[in-house]
């Protein structure tokens, strides 16, 4: 059983097609800006981790120097001494000051599948650690998501199989785990799934942390979208998403948290209306420490049609914050809608401005989004064009409180030979100056790429340096990418002899 098979369904997504576990894809999320977890269907064969950044894109004429440079991919030190050589997949990463961050993932073992962390300690990364052991006697566990609060201050969350179980079974518990002062502690269960009837068939999806010992986590427990908040060192009680239940009547999850400051977040989700009804997007605000009530998002666009969800969400400032989804405006088709919250009220949400020029076959999907301050945000996601089977990578940009035009990541065409490409994440600094990254398809290998953002203008996508070295069995993608003032840094996955689980750093002059 794959790690988190439980949470994907509780959240409505389609399986991925992967030889490796898939599972509740990573947060990603900034110190202060969370990133929602990512879930999409793959064409492409996966088996390992992969790491890289992604940013919003320019006109595909522009060309600009990156604020810094990316360095080589570098193997996870110590993981091949956990997985022999086997599977890993590093999920995400989430970087607290430059050269300080942690990231978390999943390796194959003889024992199955096992949850790791790893962390970079003054530009220096260390050895990759298994986490939840004692909570994994099943062998399905992996880290969903990580948040940092300050340098050697981190919180790792996913979900783990506490009892052995017969091929293709077995429950889900959610996880996590604390970092305090560059020591990683013993994974824990989430407190107080418990009471809100079952801590069963449960996962942790998406963590934010805005200081050392607060933070906010949001999940899936059994159908249910659940948060809970880490205040000075101190966990409460898990609970659901207030109101979220009036909403639901079927499965329910939450796939991203964003805190900008201790008790002030924003989540969102989606949720099942009715047994075998609609699918439908959710939001939600923590003022003060105090979440509020859940509310469908509003708009025709996404309304009219039976599905709708949230994919990420990320605050800038208390109460502004941008979240971005899926929607099918009819059968067999996908687009991508944006919805703006403005001193703490939501507006209503509205297509993605630009995706009639790209998006000619009606299948963009999978959009992240990452604010680095009010009314200034870059998303990006993945569009199909004329062809069924070619999909490209998008960025859009948001200046001022205006979104403009979404537009295919320059540079990615000349790569991307085969037609087929993907984008994971997006990370931005400051405003204009972002990084994301993903994968395409050339020669028959899939490769990693990242692209970065200077001055509001977006150079050209480059295969991650290094990465082709490493990527001698041709399968690698990009997972998860956090920029910060003075560098950024990514993850992913590759395949070939001892492939797996890859870093690498991006270091530099000031992106601001």
């Amino acid at each position: 059983m794959e790690p988190n098979a439980a949470l994907r369904k509780a959240v409505a997504v389609p399986a991925v097609t992967e030889a490796g576990p898939p599972m509740i894809e990573a947060d990603n999320s900034k110190r202060t800006r969370g990133r929602p977890a990512r879930r999409r269907s793959r064409s492409l064969v996966l088996s390992a981790a992969v790491v890289a950044v992604v940013g919003p894109a320019a006109p595909a004429t522009a060309a600009v120097t990156p604020s810094g440079s990316w360095g080589n991919a570098q193997l996870v030190p110590g993981m091949l001494a956990l997985d022999g050589g086997g599977l890993a997949r590093t999920q995400t990463v989430s970087c607290a000051s430059a050269g300080n961050c942690a990231a978390g993932g999943y390796y194959q073992s003889k024992k199955g599948w096992q949850a790791f962390v790893t962390d970079e300690a003054g530009g220096v990364w260390h050895k990759a650690q298994e986490v939840a052991a004692a909570l994994n006697l099943g062998g399905n566990a992996a880290v969903s998501s990580v948040s940092c609060g300050s340098a050697g201050n981190c919180v790792a969350g996913g979900s783990s199989q506490p009892k052995p179980a017969a091929p293709g079974s077995g429950t889900q518990v959610a996880f996590i785990v604390t970092q305090l002062h560059g020591v990683w502690g013993a994974a824990e269960r989430v407190p107080g799934l418990a009471h809100l009837g079952s801590d069963q068939n449960s996962g942790v999806t998406s963590v934010s942390c805005t200081s050392a010992g607060n933070c906010a986590i949001g999940g899936s427990d059994h159908g249910e979208g659940f948060v809970a908040d880490k205040k000075n060192g101190v966990w409460s009680r898990a609970e659901e998403v207030p109101g979220l239940g009036a909403l639901s009547l079927d499965n329910a999850g939450v796939a991203s948290v964003s805190c900008v400051s201790p008790g002030n977040c924003a989540a969102a989700g989606s949720y099942v209306a009715a047994f075998g009804g609609p699918i439908r997007g959710f939001t939600t605000d923590e003022v003060g420490g105090r979440w509020h009530t859940a509310r469908e998002v509003p708009g025709t666009v996404v309304n009219a049609h039976g599905f709708a969800e949230v994919t990420s969400v990320s605050c800038a400032a208390a109460g502004n914050c941008a979240a971005v989804g899926n929607y099918g405006p009819a059968s067999n088709t996908m687009q991508v809608f944006i919805l703006n919250e403005v001193n703490g009220h939501w507006g209503t949400a509205r297509e993605m401005p630009g995706s009639g020029a790209l998006d000619h076959s009606h299948g963009a999907v999978d959009p992240s989004v990452s604010c680095a301050r009010a009314g200034d945000c870059a998303a990006v996601g993945d569009y199909s064009t004329s062809s069924s089977i070619d999909q490209q990578a998008f960025v859009i940009d948001e200046k001022g409180g205006v979104w403009g035009q979404a537009q295919a990541v320059p540079g990615l065409a000349a790569l991307n030979t085969q037609g087929y490409a993907e984008i994971l994440s997006v990370s931005c600094a400051a405003p204009g100056d972002c990084a994301a990254g993903g994968d395409y398809l050339a020669s028959g290998a899939n490769q990693a790429f990242v692209v970065n953002e200077t001055g509001g203008v977006w150079g050209q996508a480059q295969e991650v340096p290094g990465e082709a070295a490493l990527n001698t069995g041709g399968v690698a993608q990009l997972s998860s990418v956090s920029c910060l003032p003075r560098g950024c840094a990514a993850v992913g996955s590759y395949t070939g002899s001892g492939g797996n689980a890859f870093v690498v750093s991006e270091a530099g002059s000031p992106r601001s």
